[in-house]
């Protein structure tokens, strides 16, 4: 039986508005895809009213029904593709993880689309800088991850005022703060003022963040948690990081790695986060092997969505994907101690490289020449010289 924690005790929410009512939209986690859940399951949204609306919600009762078949749906596929290839998922991590002293395993918080960086494959559900960048075009020239306007609804004071409802009746081993960006303002003070009234204190927290905003005060307060571990997002340095995850620059993504390297607290993690695309295949070694001197664990998602984005490395020829591999340093692509592949590993979705593309191949080029034009950098400085070949001879 594909027994998951995630399902039976784990929810991931936020609050969308809509005709001035608050609706949860909820899942038992980021890995599952919204958009593989039926549509007559996760439409319409349930409106805020009692914690039900999170822990019995319609999208869970769903996961919850076609888990006691014994098999898990097709939106869990994250988790049974890395297992199938043999590497270890978040679901069989969760159940060597989960404390059963506590109600929740996980709540999973999107707090909103509030963000200080426009990264090339986000939108504007995760990001409100994004939001104010597609104004300023036509849509029909955007990137197609750009184009629907899908952010501007959220509202995360509702959000925060629901988990604290929570909170006061349920014991949770693990909270995840993303967004957005959970260090804006915004969305800080709303949790550390849950940090200084104690609210966490039996709790772990995970913070998805940007980096931008980290400093020794925000950490001090950050530790008044059970535990912490901050998920840096890192999708590369100099030329690569800046056509990524622009405005930053290449000396604040240094800046921010010697924050890293410079936490001496050892009740708090640093793990770096980076999101595969064609922009930084490759530079994954280069990813790999700064982030790992300085962080606790290095990760890389392959997985990007939706499916079909325009950036996914999927999208790259196969034989340009066995060149770029050949090219990276063997010594990565496998686990040290026991010579197999894993999940933590940046190459082990590379193995799968018969998989085809999502995308033609213009749509790629158009969405590439765009960012090359908005960033202001040429892409000879980004792509790996076999990727920048090809997509010249596009």
């Amino acid at each position: 039986m594909n027994k998951c924690v995630y399902i039976d005790r784990a929810y991931e929410f936020n609050t969308i508005v809509k005709d001035n009512k608050n609706y949860a939209k909820v899942k038992p986690c980021c890995h599952s895809h919204w958009g593989l859940i039926p549509n007559g399951i996760r439409n319409p949204l349930e409106s805020f009213e009692t914690n039900e609306v999170i822990t019995n919600n319609q999208v869970i009762q769903w996961f919850r029904d076609y888990n006691k078949t014994g098999a898990l749906p097709k939106t869990c596929k994250a988790c049974t593709q890395i297992e199938s290839a043999g590497g270890k998922s978040s679901r069989q991590s969760s159940l060597e993880d989960y404390d059963p002293d506590y109600d929740i395993f996980m709540l999973d918080i999107h707090t909103g689309n509030e963000c200080n960086l426009a990264c090339s494959m986000c939108n504007s559900y995760s990001s409100s800088l994004i939001k104010k960048e597609m104004s300023k075009y036509n849509p029909q020239d955007l990137p197609s991850n750009w184009q629907e306007d899908i952010g501007q609804d959220q509202n995360s004071v509702a959000t925060f005022a629901q988990l604290d409802q929570i909170m006061s009746s349920k014991s949770v081993q693990y909270i995840k703060f993303k967004g957005g960006e959970p260090m804006l303002k915004r969305n800080w003070v709303n949790i550390e003022r849950g940090l200084l009234s104690g609210q966490y204190a039996k709790t772990r927290l995970r913070i998805t963040t940007n980096g931008t905003n980290l400093n020794p005060n925000v950490l001090k307060t950050l530790s008044l948690a059970k535990s912490v571990s901050v998920n840096v997002s890192v999708d590369g340095f100099g030329a690569v990081g800046e056509m990524i995850r622009w405005p930053q620059t290449a000396g604040k993504i240094q800046q921010t790695l010697d924050n890293i390297a410079n936490n001496k607290d050892k009740h708090i993690k640093f793990n770096t986060q980076t999101i595969v695309s064609i922009m930084n295949l490759g530079a994954i070694e280069d990813i790999w092997k700064r982030c790992s001197s300085v962080s606790n664990q290095t990760t890389f998602d392959f997985d990007l969505k939706p499916e079909g984005h325009p950036l996914d490395y999927r999208n790259v020829p196969i034989d340009i994907r066995a060149k770029v591999r050949s090219s990276m340093d063997p010594s990565i692509m496998y686990k040290k101690a026991s010579g197999t592949y894993g999940t933590s590993t940046p190459l082990r979705n590379l193995i799968d490289i018969q998989h085809e593309g999502w995308t033609a191949p213009a749509e790629v080029k158009r969405t590439l020449a765009w960012f090359e034009k908005h960033r202001g950098q040429s892409l000879e400085h980004v792509l790996h010289p076999e990727i920048y070949k090809w997509y010249l001879s596009i």
